[in-house]
């Protein structure tokens, strides 16, 4: 079996977790018009820091 080890949330994950998220609403909603490109959405997670 494999363990996971999770640690909190720090600053530095927003990025990631951002991309984590568009990722997975274009994957679901496909047919779903989303305004934002990729880059605005990191360049608004730079904005939330």
């Amino acid at each position: 079996m494999t363990r996971i080890h999770l640690r909190p949330y720090q600053a530095q994950d927003l990025n990631d977790l951002v991309t984590l998220w568009y990722q997975t609403w274009h994957a679901t909603f496909p047919e779903a018009a989303y305004t934002h490109t990729k880059g605005k959405a990191h360049t608004t997670a730079a904005l939330i820091r």
